[in-house]
């Protein structure tokens, strides 16, 4: 494995546990910490998604589900918000090994790329099908059933860890 990646999964491991508890939504929300997804300042970041070998055509279809259904939302600030997310990549390297709490897997990395992150709404999946987008709420244009798709059955389903996310500071010109 080489350096890269060997930074990469350390860092995975880190960040485990805040993007575990960020996408389970499990606490209170008076305890609840500050989304680590979610920017007080619109500076350019990267975002590292570990992801199953395996997954990797659920994790694409799923963020491509996410952003086409902010694409069609009937408010602007939403449809601006899907357009931050348009630099997505997979890390050009051969799957690695994870450990995972079920156990050893193979893995791959893919970065999101935000040069203007937003400073409205968060990046974590669950809060924009469920909160922004409102799916299953009467009204909404979003049922229950794509969400759940989306998020249980492809994003879910692929997802291992995210690293701590990078921001980045311009240097030269």
């Amino acid at each position: 494995m080489n350096r890269l990646s060997v930074v990469a999964v350390k860092r995975a491991l880190v960040g485990a546990t805040i993007a575990l508890l960020t996408l389970s939504g499990a606490r209170a929300a008076s305890a609840q910490e500050p989304d680590p997804l979610k920017f007080a300042v619109s500076k350019p970041t990267i975002m590292g998604w570990v992801i199953k070998a395996d997954k990797t055509a659920e994790f694409e279809a799923a963020w491509a589900g996410i952003k086409d259904l902010l694409a069609k939302s009937d408010k602007e600030e939403l449809k601006a918000f899907g357009q931050t997310m348009t630099e997505l990549y997979k890390v050009d390297q051969p799957p690695f090994d994870f450990t995972s709490p079920q156990g050893p897997v193979k893995a791959v990395i893919y970065i999101f790329r935000l040069d203007h992150p937003s400073t409205q709404f968060s990046y974590n999946p669950r809060a924009i099908l469920y909160e922004y987008l409102k799916a299953g709420v009467e009204g909404s244009p979003v049922t229950r059933a794509q969400a759940d798709d989306l998020y249980i059955n492809k994003l879910t389903a692929a997802y291992l860890t995210i690293n701590p996310l990078w921001s980045l500071t311009k240097i030269g010109g």
